[in-house]
């Protein structure tokens, strides 16, 4: 009811009535057509009744609109594993068209991804039923178990209206967020486990073993990656074997005929992708640098056979009781003598008798020295 207000005594009269929270209407608000007393008293001048009739107009355009709008639903991100530089989108389906007034550009839905807070921003929709609010993930972002949302949006500013002026309920339920999974840390290399220290002849092979901090996906457009060796001095490459799908990652290379290093050989401090890709199971690339890489200097590389190329012999002369004679056997490479089961010798005949000279120094070199007294 619109209430009489004012007017008493001129030929206009006034009712108001004072919009109340509820009330809609959109297509006009339509008017009785007679005054009702109420037990009240319309009078003229002259102390007689007044007609009550109205002439209602045209009412069409005023229209009513005091329900608030509010959050209907929200849509949230895909539940997946996302990995840095990916987008969190989150759509707010209101109960009617809004509009977002100045100021709150910097609204924001507050995120919990693993224990850090982070802010999807306001990034479009107005004027209309939809606001989006999207977040780019950063690199560092983790969070195995499911990010959580706030349960309300935060606004800087006027606030998010509706046509009428209404200001909007920014509260809502929450909708399940478990599965939407956080990955924005890179794969690391923790260590390297190298070949054992030994002597490697041809054919034999020489696999290591790159241990990332995660399991790691490798995809190969056509060649493998590779490990880059020194060997001697000549550069070679452990290829990938095996590993996808696992932390460990196994490189191997095969020691070939003209291989040869005696102070160990050297390995690169990076893998070599050669147009492969290393990733996590969100598609982060893997750091390709050798952190930890094990000892290489007793990895020693000679498949050449080492041979006697020369002998040294005492010199010509007559010898007596006490006398040395050393034979020096020189050979192609670094020999190592071991005596701890028996000493190596050099069969002699002075005279008609056999004797022996008994090896005496030179182990680790490429002369043997061999003394018979």
């Amino acid at each position: 009811n619109a209430f009489y207000r004012y007017g008493s005594g001129t030929s206009e009269l006034a009712f108001i009535y004072a919009i109340q929270p509820g009330d809609e209407d959109s297509n006009g608000v339509k008017m009785n057509s007679a005054i009702a007393l109420n037990n009240g008293l319309l009078k003229d001048e002259y102390a007689n009744d007044v007609s009550l009739i109205l002439i209602t107009g045209n009412t069409v355009g005023i229209l009513v609109d005091a329900v608030p709008p509010s959050i209907k639903n929200i849509s949230v991100p895909v539940s997946k594993l996302y990995k840095e530089a990916d987008t969190l989108d989150f759509i707010f389906r209101f109960t009617e068209k809004i509009f977002v007034t100045a100021g709150t550009e910097t609204a924001t839905l507050s995120l919990t991804v693993g224990t850090a807070i982070r802010s999807a921003v306001y990034s479009g929709g107005n004027k209309s039923d939809s606001l989006l609010f999207r977040y780019i993930i950063q690199s560092g972002d983790s969070d195995k178990d499911g990010i959580k949302i706030s349960t309300t949006l935060t606004l800087t500013g006027a606030g998010i209206k509706d046509i009428a002026g209404n200001i909007s309920s920014l509260t809502f339920n929450l909708p399940s967020t478990k599965n939407i999974m956080v990955d924005a840390v890179p794969p690391t290399v923790t260590s390297v486990t190298t070949p054992a220290a030994a002597f490697y002849k041809t054919g034999t092979a020489l696999d290591f073993i790159v241990v990332y901090s995660e399991k790691v996906l490798v995809n190969m457009a056509a060649a493998p990656p590779f490990l880059s060796l020194n060997i001697g001095s000549k550069l070679r490459n452990a290829l990938y074997i095996s590993g996808t799908g696992s932390s460990n990652l196994l490189f191997r290379y095969t020691v070939q005929a003209d291989d040869m290093d005696m102070d160990g050989i050297e390995l690169s401090s990076t893998i070599n992708l050669n147009n492969a890709t290393i990733q996590d199971e969100a598609g982060n690339p893997a750091s390709t640098v050798l952190n930890n890489a094990g000892s290489l200097r007793n990895i020693i590389i000679n498949p050449v056979t080492i041979a006697v190329k020369n002998m040294t012999l005492p010199p010509q002369g007559i010898y007596k009781t006490g006398d040395t004679l050393v034979f020096i056997a020189g050979f192609t490479g670094k020999v190592m003598a071991t005596t701890a089961t028996g000493i190596p010798s050099l069969k002699l005949t002075i005279g008609n008798t056999s004797k022996n000279a008994f090896y005496r120094y030179g182990s680790g070199t490429s002369e043997l020295a061999f003394i018979y007294a």
